[in-house]
């Protein structure tokens, strides 16, 4: 009988450890709606709301917690929440591709499939497509492999792609120095500044459409960029397939000029569209609101609370009242002040290449007792 109960006690051990596989590293799946958060911790503010399906990139867990990037946010979850993304399918014929230091580059064996995943996400007015493909092959890093991705994004604010390592980048300023390969181009190319995200493990590149152009019309490109450690990684990348997912792209865009979009139409619907502070020229600024209504029973026993609010301004710099969502609460009392205190709110319009324009506003509302 105790023989059994020990084999029971190790199948049963066995798949607690099955369950908590690694994710170190990996692209992975969100199981149920879930909060972003700024630190590991349940009170911890919020940096966006997740839906189920979404793929994220996880960095490192710890303590039930998991440290995850998605699209241009980054943040923790709890672990439950997350399960391993099932690899894509390799290529049918794979060859060595040449990875570190090296100053030309190998296109990787042609392939016809389509490597991309699509992730959609919507939260209130903030609504975004995601296009990710991995690197062919891993590379080098500090202290282990890892994969590379290249990442094409849609959102309010129009269109962004950006390079995602799971390693510090060499930071000159805000950019980081990056060669692209294209085609059967050998010879290295002059590096170009791509523009560092705030964690520098990331870089954005400049003038997106183009870029977005160059790889409809090169698949095959490797991209050379460098770490803090002075050493030069190129990673390699399939994007076949891309042009099948322009639909979703330009469905999220506000102006996604020079594939099926025109100018014109993209300055003929330029006022409808919604941006975020990133895009704009003149962001909006508070011009008047009204005094803030404090709970008088929350007052008196002295509690205190923290609330976000998230409006879209009109042209005129009043808010759409419709539009007003509340992010994250603190106290039924506190979250209906707050939103009657941004309703009541008037901004300086947003600006965009000198035209007042509509723009999402995310606004903390602090309810803080004075102290005498």
């Amino acid at each position: 009988m105790r023989t059994l109960w020990s084999v029971l006690a190790i199948l049963l051990s066995s798949a607690v450890l099955a369950a908590q596989a690694p994710l170190e590293e990996t692209s992975a799946t969100i199981t149920a709606a879930v909060r972003l958060r700024e630190a590991p911790n349940m009170a911890a503010r919020m940096v966006e709301r997740l839906t189920p399906k979404t793929e994220v990139y996880v960095t490192i867990c710890s303590n039930g917690w998991c440290q995850v990037s998605v699209g241009t946010h980054s943040g923790y979850v709890p672990r439950r929440f997350l399960v391993k993304r099932a690899a894509p399918p390799p290529p049918a014929v794979r060859s060595p591709v040449p990875r570190s230091d090296s100053l030309g580059w190998e296109p990787p064996p042609a392939t016809s499939q389509d490597m991309w995943q699509v992730v959609h996400s919507m939260k209130g007015v903030s609504h975004y497509t995601i296009l990710q493909v991995d690197a062919v092959a891993p590379v080098r890093g500090p202290l282990r492999e890892f994969r590379p991705s290249l990442h094409i994004l849609c959102d309010t604010a129009g269109l962004s792609v950006y390079l995602m390592t799971s390693a510090v980048l060499l930071a000159d300023t805000r950019h980081t120095p990056v060669r692209v390969f294209w085609g059967g181009t050998r010879s290295p190319p002059p590096p170009t500044p791509w523009i560092l995200s705030r964690e520098h493990s990331a870089a954005f590149v400049p003038g997106p459409d183009d870029f977005v152009r160059k790889v409809l019309r090169n698949p095959d490109l490797g991209i050379e960029f460098r770490l803090v450690d002075e050493g030069a990684r190129t990673a390699s990348f399939n994007t076949r397939g891309l042009r099948n997912h322009l639909p979703e792209l330009e469905e999220q865009c506000p102006c996604f000029e020079g594939l099926t979009w025109t100018a014109r139409y993209c300055a003929a619907n330029r006022l409808d569209s919604v941006y975020l502070a990133t895009a704009l020229d003149e962001v909006p600024q508070l011009v008047s609101a009204p005094e803030l209504e404090y709970p008088p029973e929350l007052r008196r026993i002295g509690i205190e609370g923290h609330v976000i609010v998230e409006a879209i301004l009109d042209t005129t710099g009043h808010v759409e009242f419709e539009s007003v969502e509340l992010v994250q609460g603190a106290n039924p009392e506190f979250d209906s002040a707050a939103v009657n205190y941004v309703r009541a709110a008037v901004f300086r319009p947003a600006r965009l290449h000198g035209q007042a324009v509509r723009a999402l506003v995310r606004l903390p509302i602090n309810f803080v007792l004075r102290r005498e």
